[in-house]
């Protein structure tokens, strides 16, 4: 057997044990991790734990803080936000009913794998293999959640995270982004209702014009082909 085969096979034996590990490598993309036991500031190298843990500390609080949010929205964006005659007051009335056994545990079983947890340690594999029982227990509290317009107080907590831009960390803050890592519970009743919004939206075609765009099955694909053409027919015309 030659070494080109040999290569192929070693190459579709590798994807089917690692997928993800062997497109990495296809497309050669970089992998890269964050270790924070040293910065670079200003050019400067941080060793010092302590102050490399107060950079990191500082930033994250930059990343975290309150957004002054404009209420008090006048001028050109006055008719968005204006109630739209076509939208009837029963048309998200279907939202906050109580959730069955099988609408969350179709949402179970599509949750995505290999997602880190939030401060619960809790995974999205937990709750796709365990029984049926505590299923129903997620349940029980899900729609209590619903019954009183309130989440527990732990769902609001994360843990902030920071991970790599797809270039090299070389200590460099601003080679990183931030990541909130939210508890599994809260992901499944978010999707629910982001579900039952959608389905909304399309029965009862809410969102029209340039919006249609968020809706599944739906794409900018078209638009964005007709507006190429434009472009390109204007340059062939100068």
């Amino acid at each position: 057997m030659s070494k080109a085969v040999l290569a192929i096979n070693k190459r579709m034996e590798s994807f089917e044990l690692d997928k993800s590990h062997t497109i990495r490598s296809v497309l050669e993309r970089l992998f890269c991790k964050v270790t924070l036991d040293h910065l670079v500031v200003d050019d400067e190298l941080v060793l010092e734990p302590a102050l490399v843990k107060a950079k990191v500390d500082a930033v994250m609080e930059r990343w975290t803080r309150k957004r002054n949010i404009v209420s008090d929205v006048t001028g050109v964006w006055d008719r968005q936000y204006q109630p739209l005659e076509y939208v009837f007051d029963n048309t998200f009335s279907g939202v906050m009913s109580l959730i069955d056994f099988d609408e969350m545990f179709n949402v179970v079983l599509n949750l995505p794998d290999g997602k880190a947890a939030g401060l619960s340690g809790i995974s999205n594999e937990l709750w796709k293999h365990c029984d049926k029982s505590v299923l129903d227990m997620l349940l029980v509290l899900l729609n209590v959640c619903l019954e009183h317009e309130s989440v527990p107080g732990p769902w609001k907590e994360a843990w902030v995270s920071i991970i790599p831009k797809p270039y090299e960390w070389k200590g460099v803050l601003t080679n990183t982004h931030p990541i909130a890592l939210v508890e599994t519970a809260r992901k499944i009743l978010s999707k629910v209702l982001s579900d039952r919004i959608s389905l909304a939206c399309s029965v009862f075609d809410v969102l029209r014009g340039d919006n249609f765009s968020v809706l599944k099955s739906m794409t900018t694909q078209s638009p964005i082909f007709a507006i190429e053409l434009v472009i390109e027919d204007a340059l062939e015309k100068n």
